[in-house]
């Protein structure tokens, strides 16, 4: 499947040809004595893509079907990073409230919490895009 394609904007044809186009020059200038031109004269000149019919500049558009590809592979990468990472949050915060010593210090109680929190926002958030993902298919 192709990204996309080039479209002339005033004729909208996508017969195009590839072509430079000089943007601007850099100028070194040496210090040498004698009777050569002592300055260098670099164009700078990018890659374009003209219209065949009309002659003027095309413009690069990205194929539909292409993007839409792209954001279904990487929809299928979220839930399976956020899921372990809502599996180790759960687990500490578990740990945390079960240990005896860590349960009535106040920093453990916040370590608790927070971990707990952090495993409910990672389980939302691997759910979603999984639900997203089944529902565009």
């Amino acid at each position: 499947m192709e990204k996309g394609y080039h479209e002339c904007p005033r004729c909208f044809s996508r017969d195009v040809y590839e072509s430079q186009e000089t943007s601007g020059a850099i100028a070194y200038t040496l210090n040498t004595p004698g009777p050569i031109d002592p300055t260098i004269i670099n164009p700078i000149k990018n890659q374009i893509f003209m219209c065949r019919n009309c002659g003027e500049k095309a413009n690069w558009f990205f194929n539909q079907e292409y993007i839409e590809e792209k954001r279904r592979r990487e929809s299928k990468v979220i839930p399976f990073v956020t899921a372990p990472f809502a599996a180790v949050f759960l687990l500490l915060g578990i740990y945390v409230f079960n240990d005896p010593w860590l349960s009535t210090s106040g920093t453990g109680l916040i370590a608790g919490i927070g971990s707990l929190a952090l495993a409910v926002i990672f389980g939302l958030v691997a759910a979603f895009s999984f639900r997203s993902k089944t529902r565009r298919s």
